[in-house]
């Protein structure tokens, strides 16, 4: 879900609208880190502590996530408390709090403790951690995976296949659906994706963003049949890489990339099931575990 951060109060539900308000004239949101690129983190306080994560493109929020439990909507009261405050900050207005509140004193925030401690680790420290916390975590080493499949597979196919599917085993928690919220996540990361076959074909890489428009269309084609894709994050991305397959067929392509992407372009039932909203869990379609 994309959001303008000068008027959002028209995008959000408004019972949430007026929770985040005021969390934020309260002082809820105690940190808030620019950490570089558009890149945002943001402690709020609640019923417990909780992270909010979004990018700026601009006066754009393209990406937006928070770790509270909450999976009714797009956008929670703590997102939109940080929303109000790095609107009022855009806009020069103080964040002043409620009376009798208390703010916190400012402290160092957990990502700038952990650039440091990055830092200073050794090599070897660094890489027996990663091993560590990807043998224990499932989700992490499937996003560690999908996020270097580069170094293993130079074939464009089977890397972008390989990357999809682990994208879609980090989100399916359960193995035998994707909720809502990790639906959201996985379009948001398969769209990156999508993104990049863009830039393949615009620097004339044809065969590159031919293999990745297919890849999504079949992996995530297979997706949404357990999935909870409500909010579209799946659906859009097979919608944009049929663009890109039409933006493909259109190019001057050789015989052998023209074939393949007719052959593609022409599957109407990956077509119709792009609409799907929900899905339920088939055995013969559900991710295996790893």
């Amino acid at each position: 879900m994309e959001l303008s951060l000068l008027n959002f109060e028209q995008q959000i539900d408004e019972t949430i609208l007026k929770r985040g308000l005021s969390y934020f004239k309260k002082g809820c949101v105690e940190e808030v880190d620019a950490l570089g690129h558009g890149d945002y983190e943001a402690t709020v306080e609640g019923t417990d502590t909780y992270t909010v994560r979004l990018h700026l493109d601009g006066d754009n929020v393209t990406e937006l996530s928070c770790t509270c439990p909450y999976d009714k909507g797009p956008v929670c009261k703590h997102m939109a408390a940080v929303l109000f405050h790095l609107q009022k900050e855009k806009l020069g207005i103080e964040n002043l709090p409620e009376q009798g509140t208390r703010r916190k004193p400012k402290k160092e925030s957990d990502t700038q403790l952990m650039t440091k401690l990055v830092e200073q680790l050794s090599r070897e420290d660094l890489q027996t951690f990663v091993r560590q916390i990807c043998v224990q975590f499932k989700d992490i080493r499937q996003l560690f995976l999908a996020q270097h499949m580069q170094l293993q597979y130079s074939s464009p196919k089977e890397l972008y296949s390989r990357k999809i599917e682990a994208f879609i085993k980090m989100c399916s928690a359960n193995q035998n659906f994707i909720e809502y919220r990790e639906a959201q996540i996985l379009g948001d990361h398969v769209e990156s994706i999508a993104n990049e076959a863009d830039t393949k074909l615009q620097n004339g890489d044809q065969w590159a963003a031919l293999c990745a428009a297919q890849a999504i269309i079949d992996k995530m084609t297979n997706a949404l049949h357990y999935a909870d894709d409500s909010s579209g994050a799946i659906s859009s991305c097979i919608e944009h890489a049929f663009d890109t397959l039409n933006s493909l067929s259109q190019s001057d392509l050789d015989q052998t990339i023209r074939q393949n992407c007719s052959a593609c372009s022409s599957t109407t039932t990956v077509q119709t099931n792009c609409k799907a909203g929900t899905g339920t869990s088939p055995a013969s379609t559900s991710p295996s575990t790893s």
